[in-house]
């Protein structure tokens, strides 16, 4: 009985998961398609490679579901026609999209480059 109780969690777990990730998928495949952007992923592939292999790790791992969202927000792109291109992410976040300075972090989860005086979130800015 625990163990069929347990079984019908994780199912519900997996299925409100899912129906998540359609949702974020469909509105950022929407989000592109209506400002005619191209959408950019950092690969993070080497992620669950590089994890450490410990069982609360990989519960943790387990229990992502970015590669999930992922993955529905690339084939509601695809059917959409848009544009998808992974990056690697090393440095993603420091070098600016403007002029490639350095950017400093202001605070307020927002980069600023001294250079050009670009300012951006954090986890938009991508070079």
């Amino acid at each position: 009985m625990l163990g069929e109780l347990l079984k019908d969690h994780g199912e519900r777990t997996r299925n409100i998961s899912w129906d998540y990730a359609h949702k974020i998928g469909d509105l950022g495949a929407k989000l592109a398609l209506k400002h005619s952007s191209i959408i950019i992923f950092e690969d993070l592939d080497k992620l669950r490679k590089n994890a450490k292999k410990s069982r609360r790790s990989n519960k943790k791992l387990s229990l992502w579901f970015c590669r999930r969202i992922q993955f529905c927000i690339e084939y509601k792109a695809k059917e959409r026609g848009l544009r998808l291109i992974r990056v690697d992410p090393k440095e993603t976040s420091s070098t600016c999209p403007r002029c490639s300075s350095k950017l400093v972090d202001s605070g307020q989860r927002t980069l600023k480059c001294n250079n050009c005086s670009f300012i951006g979130d954090r986890d938009v800015v991508l070079r």
